[in-house]
């Protein structure tokens, strides 16, 4: 279940889990939330290239979930650890082609082959496979028509902080599979994984209905939303989705 997030804390966040961002009803980023050692709610998220941040979790249009998909305590223990302490100041690349076990044991980013990266939502998933979680099974996600136009469409955002040759690297890659930011979420917050990519995408749809009736539900108090982070990390009046 997501809850919103309000002043920047989320009560039902007990070590880790999982946060969307909302505008209207569009899912647009992901990442993951925990708890530092003066239990103030974090997250860690890939907002762009070259742009791995963690920080305190900001209001506008963020929803959280605690991480189901990690039943074991002693692994809850190990992971929201290692969440604490990965490394803030990674060079971790954006493309579409991804390696899920691109991450060490203490979360820094190995080195990406060619025309390879992240995506806010492969991100989330890659830190659960390469502690050995596997929450999605990459394997039953195909390539999907409006993923590959979102691919497409998503170089021109890319060439505007990334050189030529990079972006072209990364369109070789193109038609590939694409996890969602919902979808992403969905494995999270799973209590059986492996998720498949039909199961998924199925919560995923109803976790964003969930989000639309908590959306009129505030604006019928007449309390809107805060704009969406823009790729610096600030607030920004438009955001496209990741």
């Amino acid at each position: 279940m997501l809850h919103p997030v309000v002043n920047g804390e989320c009560s039902q966040i007990a070590d880790f889990g999982v946060a969307l961002q909302f505008v209207g009803q569009q899912a647009i980023h992901t990442g993951l939330v925990y708890r530092d050692e003066e239990a103030r709610l974090k997250i860690a998220h890939l907002l762009y290239h070259k742009n791995f941040q963690k920080t305190a979790l900001p209001d506008n249009g963020f929803f959280c979930a605690n991480a189901e998909c990690v039943v074991n305590e002693a692994r809850r223990i190990d992971l929201h650890a290692r969440l604490i302490a990965m490394e803030d100041r990674q060079e971790i690349y954006y493309a579409f082609r991804f390696d899920s076990h691109c991450f060490d044991r203490n979360l820094r980013a190995k080195k990406f082959p060619v025309g390879y990266g992240l995506t806010c939502a492969s991100f989330v998933v890659s830190v659960f496979h390469s502690v050995g979680i596997r929450i999605a099974d990459l394997s039953s996600w195909t390539i999907r028509e409006e993923d590959t136009k979102w691919q497409t469409d998503f170089l021109e955002e890319l060439r505007k902080v990334a050189d030529s040759t990079y972006v072209e690297t990364v369109a070789k890659n193109i038609p590939t599979i694409r996890v969602r930011p919902p979808e992403a979420a969905a494995c999270v917050m799973s209590k059986t994984i492996p998720v498949k990519c039909s199961d998924a995408e199925e919560r995923a749809a109803l976790m964003i209905e969930h989000v639309a009736k908590l959306m009129a539900k505030e604006e019928s108090r007449e309390a809107p939303f805060t704009e969406p982070l823009n790729r610096t990390g600030e607030q920004s009046s438009a955001s496209k989705a990741e």
